[in-house]
């Protein structure tokens, strides 16, 4: 089950973005104010930019709940389509495009960790990855997120241990 929600900008109250989501808001809005950083290139993530440099943060607002998620995609585009006579919405798009549920088989899985682990990467690109890398540090992660990286980055290093032996 999903929802739909609306982004609110907080210097004056205009909904600025419809979304759809399985996930809790809170933590939708967390993503939203977290990935920025990295993808930046969309009339969303440019306002949020803007948000973040006025020390500023937006609101989320469930508009419907209880969504089933096959419905979710049209219950969005709905919602997209009321709320786009305004002018004023980020959406890039009328709405409905998430793919929910889907898994990568694990031949994928392996395909794609065995390509980025004999990945060459550039000094250059190196130094643009190391300076994303820093922004994050600007979001807000809570004790939760800290603990369940400790605990990845643990087994990491275990698994690491465990092949050379």
């Amino acid at each position: 089950m999903g929802s739909v929600y609306v982004l609110v900008d907080p210097r004056n109250g205009e909904v600025r973005y419809v979304g759809m989501t399985t996930k809790p808001l809170p933590e939708r809005l967390h993503e939203h104010m977290c990935q920025t950083h990295n993808v930046g290139l969309t009339h969303k993530d440019r306002w949020v930019r803007a948000l973040k440099r006025a020390n500023l943060r937006a609101s989320i607002v469930e508009l419907e709940g209880g969504i089933r998620d096959s419905d979710l995609p049209e219950a969005e585009r709905a919602w997209i389509r009321k709320f786009a006579p305004s002018g004023r919405l980020t959406n890039g798009t009328a709405g409905g495009e998430g793919v929910f549920g889907y898994k990568h088989t694990p031949e994928t899985k392996a395909f794609l960790a065995e390509k980025n682990r004999t990945r060459k990467v550039s000094a250059e690109t190196r130094a643009k990855m190391s300076a994303s890398q820093r922004a994050r540090l600007d979001c807000e992660v809570t004790a939760e997120a800290r603990a369940n990286m400790s605990r990845a980055a643990k087994r990491r290093y275990l698994a690491r241990l465990e092949s050379r032996s």
